[in-house]
């Protein structure tokens, strides 16, 4: 604002401030409004004119302040939503987790204890199953595997007519069983009663569906394969792999 020597020139800038804007405003109008006659401002009404400027300001202040603390509320709002949900999917994928660990202990712990039993199969019922089992296995090792080797011999399931219950062999350690199945081959050199038994391993329920994926796709190679070859599993338990072999040709 600029004065000569008769009159108050008002001048007006463009502002992009808000308080000056308003103030701007409020000049225009009441320049307009009282000063039409002169084009002058008096004292009083400059006044009048600076605290509708204050109100106007304080006014447009407080609309901003609560804006902004809306603002902030939406965002607290949506930040808390979003640590709880991102902490909700963390403790499930944390349970997941300890669920998972949880099960491979315990069939690691399972399949352990199992290491160093046998299943023997198909051998007819009787009172006499241990003293017929310990024989058996101290005939086809030379006795190099005898009763003091294996801890316990009993049927499994429920006796039934016409039902023929496997029997669970423990050992003491692995080598004894190991040792117990290198000698299976003798078992057709056996009585009867031994004829027609199976040996196989006390694997867990995972270890018997791997092994039967494993079996069924060697059938199936075995089945589409033009050469004739033979296909057989074969390995330690748990670590089976498909073997490959050639059909014997028969000798004329």
């Amino acid at each position: 604002m600029a004065s000569n020597k008769s009159k108050t020139n008002i001048m007006f800038s463009h502002v992009y401030c808000v308080g000056l804007r308003i103030w701007n405003n409020l000049m225009k109008r009441e320049f307009l409004n009282r000063g039409k006659k002169d084009g002058v401002l008096t004292l009083k009404q400059l006044n009048r004119v600076q605290l509708r400027f204050y109100s106007d300001v304080c006014t447009s202040g407080k609309k901003l302040n609560q804006e902004i603390s809306g603002l902030k509320s939406k965002m607290m709002r949506s930040f808390a939503s979003v640590v709880s949900t991102e902490v909700k999917q963390s403790a499930k994928i944390i349970n997941e987790d300890l669920k998972n660990v949880r099960k491979t202990l315990n069939d690691v712990a399972d399949a352990k204890e199992r290491e160093a039993n046998a299943m023997l199969l198909r051998l007819g019922e009787g009172l006499d199953d241990k003293d017929r089992v310990t024989k058996m296995i101290a005939k086809l090792t030379d006795d190099t595997v005898n009763g003091k080797n294996i801890l316990k011999v009993f049927r499994l399931g429920k006796r039934g007519k016409g039902v023929v219950r496997p029997i669970l062999i423990k050992f003491d350690d692995v080598k004894s069983k190991e040792y117990f199945f290198t000698n299976l081959y003798k078992l057709r050199s056996l009585n009867d009663d031994f004829a027609h038994v199976k040996l196989i391993h006390d694997l867990t329920v995972d270890q018997r569906k791997k092994l039967k994926r494993i079996l069924d796709d060697a059938k199936a190679r075995e089945t589409n394969c033009k050469e004739g070859f033979l296909y057989r599993v074969r390995g330690e338990v748990g670590r089976w792999k498909i073997v490959k072999f050639p059909v014997k040709k028969e000798s004329n």
